[in-house]
């Protein structure tokens, strides 16, 4: 803003996070005048969500990243690492531990302590998460 340029372009990376953010449906709201019959929009209702936040990160040490679980996930899932004004990454979870050092097949309970493998270096307080499966349709 303080040096404008008619060639800036915002980063596709950047544009990719602005469609993951958790929404409702859009409207036109008050821009064209006060609404009367679409005032408000009522056939799905609720926020889209796309992506689930499955942890927080405490801390990152000799290839290991210490996390809080908010979301249930499992060893072998793909997620996603946020970090203030970088851009994303994807880890694999392997050798997912929980807070005594054991092995675990998932993380299910909310706030519990884990451990997982990451090569790359994370920052306390970034966020982790997860892609949503798309939800199985049955054909009657």
């Amino acid at each position: 803003m303080a040096n404008p340029s008619d060639d800036f372009k915002v980063s596709d990376w950047i544009r990719e996070e602005m469609r993951k953010v958790s929404y409702r449906e859009y409207c036109t709201g008050f821009y064209f005048g006060s609404p009367l019959d679409d005032a408000e929009i009522y056939y799905e209702g609720g926020y889209r969500r796309e992506w689930d936040v499955v942890a927080v990160c405490e801390k990152w040490e000799n290839g290991t990243l210490y996390a809080v679980q908010r979301n249930k996930f499992l060893d072998g899932d793909t997620l996603e690492i946020v970090e203030a004004g970088k851009e994303p990454f994807s880890v694999t979870v392997k050798d997912l531990k929980n807070e005594a050092g054991e092995n675990v097949e998932s993380a299910p309970h909310a706030m519990m302590r884990l451990s997982f493998s990451c090569e790359r270096e994370v920052k306390p307080g970034s966020i982790i998460r997860k892609q949503k499966a798309e939800p199985k349709r049955v054909i009657i």
